[in-house]
């Protein structure tokens, strides 16, 4: 009868041990479920926000985030389709339509260096065209 109880017991751990391996399964998963639901919030938010205005300025630029499409990029800063692709020699098959964050996956680099990268350029092609913009309308009198 004594061998009966250790090996009772042995057999209760084993049990305890995979519902709780299984629950940590699926709290995990439960949480990347939230994550990914936070993130669409915020997108649906960003879009409701942007929807019916002028396009984003080089002061709405730190909203980017790696979340975001570059397509979505450059819809919302008004950026011609290939010119974040060209800029930033892109050649990834799923061009325009890959989040910053899955790009930067694929590339091996960090979500946080694509994001700064996207961002730099971006600002730069604000800064850039709203210069043009004003220097050309500066240069023609007004009769």
């Amino acid at each position: 009868m004594k061998e009966e109880a250790p090996q009772f017991v042995k057999v209760i751990a084993f049990v305890l041990v995979v519902i709780f391996v299984f629950l940590c399964i699926l709290l995990f998963r439960q949480f990347q479920h939230a994550k990914r639901m936070h993130e669409i919030d915020s997108y649906k938010i960003l879009i409701d926000n942007v929807r019916h205005k002028d396009p984003l300025t080089v002061s709405d630029v730190p909203i980017i985030q790696s979340w975001m499409t570059f397509a979505y990029i450059d819809t919302i800063f008004n950026i011609p389709p290939a010119y974040l692709q060209n800029t930033l020699v892109i050649t990834d098959s799923h061009y325009p339509r890959i989040s910053l964050g899955r790009y930067a996956k694929s590339q091996h680099v960090s979500e946080a260096s694509v994001v700064g990268t996207v961002k730099k350029v971006v600002t730069d092609y604000l800064t850039s065209t709203t210069a043009l913009s004003t220097s050309t309308s500066s240069s023609f009198p007004n009769y």
